[in-house]
């Protein structure tokens, strides 16, 4: 198996199934932001005779905010995906995405929710199993175990490193990440 193989099976393996089980958490924290904005905003309208009410209009931006908020934090996932070992990453490099690359995952993450769930299934047919916001946004869905491991033997060169200097000290503890 080459060193780049390894590499790329160490960064995405089960990510699918990481990412599932980290959209039902994030949705289910979503929900229940959501939930309480509502009643909050629906009680102070009681209380201010209505002015709060038009505030409403901005629960549908909460769940946008809340995936870009946490996605480009330090963290670089959201807590879902950070609960199940998974983080967001450029491309490229593997490095920490900018804001702005993370504003566009977002946003076109629900673009595609909205066009249709089966539009995911992209990720079935992609390297690294991305999702068609991924594409357009340049980054991917790593586990963070892997890009840890990484960095830590110096063969990344966005997240520390200038140069693989340990590619075999890497290739062994990479491939005891693939078992």
């Amino acid at each position: 198996m080459m060193m780049d193989d390894v590499i790329e099976d160490a960064l995405v393996r089960g990510v699918l199934r990481r990412r599932i089980a980290a959209w039902l958490v994030d949705a289910t924290l979503i929900a229940l932001l959501v939930w309480a904005g509502f009643y909050t905003l629906l009680m102070l309208g009681f209380f201010t005779l209505g002015l709060t009410w038009p505030m409403l209009g901005v629960l549908p931006v909460l769940p946008v905010l809340y995936t870009w908020l946490f996605a480009a934090s330090t963290m670089g996932a959201t807590p879902g995906m950070a609960l199940f070992g998974l983080i967001l990453a450029r491309d490229a490099d593997l490095a920490r995405p900018s804001p702005l690359a993370v504003l566009i995952w977002a946003v076109g993450y629900y673009v595609t929710i909205a066009a249709g769930v089966i539009w995911l299934a992209v990720a079935l047919i992609t390297t690294r199993r991305r999702t068609i916001h991924d594409l357009v946004s340049g980054l991917v869905v790593v586990r963070m175990k892997a890009l840890t491991e990484l960095s830590r033997n110096g063969i990344m060169w966005g997240r520390g490193g200038d140069v693989p200097e340990n590619v075999e000290k890497g290739r062994a503890a990479l491939l005891a990440l693939s078992r």
